[in-house]
Parts: C-alpha cells; sequence; structure tokens
C-alpha cells in the first residue's frame, strides 16, 4: 500500500494513468508497468480508468525518468487548474508536501559533470556542451 493521502475513491481530481502518462512524457501502458513494480495501489473509481494520487504520479515519474520532477509537478498543477480548479490549491499542497520530502540537491563536482559530458556525448557534442558550461559559469562566479 502506497504511504500516500487517499481521497474518495470517487475524486475524478487525481490523474488517471492516460493523463499521469501525458504529464511523465510516456505510455499509459510504461505507467502501468511501474505501478506494479513498485507496488502502488492506484485509486479504482466505479468506473472508467485507475487513478493515481499526487505522489504516486512522481514515484512513477521517478522510476520511468522520462520528465523532470519539475517539469511533473508543473504539469500537474496545470492540469488541475485546468480540469479541477476546484481542487488545484489541495493538489498544489500534495505537490509541495512531495518536493518537502526529497533530500536537498547539491550541485555536481564540475570535474565529475564533464566527465559525465564525456562519457555520454559524441566528443564533438561533449566539447560543446563543455565549452558552454565553462562560459556559464565563468559568468556565476
Amino acid at each position: 500500500m502506497s504511504d500516500t493521502l487517499r481521497h474518495d475513491e470517487r475524486d475524478p481530481a487525481r490523474p488517471t494513468f492516460s493523463e499521469a502518462a501525458a504529464l511523465i512524457m510516456t505510455e499509459p501502458s510504461e505507467v502501468a508497468r511501474a505501478v506494479t513494480a513498485i507496488g502502488i495501489e492506484p485509486i479504482a473509481p466505479e468506473s472508467g480508468e485507475s487513478r493515481l494520487a499526487v505522489a504516486d504520479v512522481f514515484r512513477v515519474a521517478i522510476h520511468v525518468q522520462r520528465a523532470a520532477l519539475e517539469e511533473v509537478g508543473g504539469g500537474m498543477l496545470d492540469w488541475a487548474e485546468r480540469e479541477h480548479p476546484e481542487q488545484a490549491e489541495a493538489i498544489r499542497a500534495e505537490i509541495d508536501a512531495f518536493f518537502a520530502t526529497l533530500p536537498e540537491r547539491k550541485a555536481a563536482d564540475p570535474d565529475e559533470f564533464i566527465a559525465g559530458l564525456r562519457a555520454g556525448l559524441p566528443p564533438e557534442a561533449a566539447e560543446q556542451a563543455i565549452a558552454i558550461y565553462l562560459g556559464v559559469r565563468s559568468h556565476t562566479e
């Protein structure tokens, strides 16, 4: 069972698998596989597609690694404001609560970051990315 807050199962103000997939930039089938792999208990409506609690959408996003959590949260808030404006503030609070549970991010070591660029990109692209990174870094120090 997920440790997220549960709402009335008929509450439409939680994303369906299809809506979560759009927020995460993946397919509903991948959301379903992630839900099973992680052990999330979806919110089962009386009819229609199962829904996910806010924190569970983030858990799926972390699992499938398609979109940044900030993008998912922003998309979810836009979705709530558009589709369920009466619930937007509650969903915003759940988004904020999820982010409050995350460990504080540390800046990457510059040498490790550059090594990662060289390891993960073709040589020409890596050198371009490094030049941009070093240029931006010199302006912020």
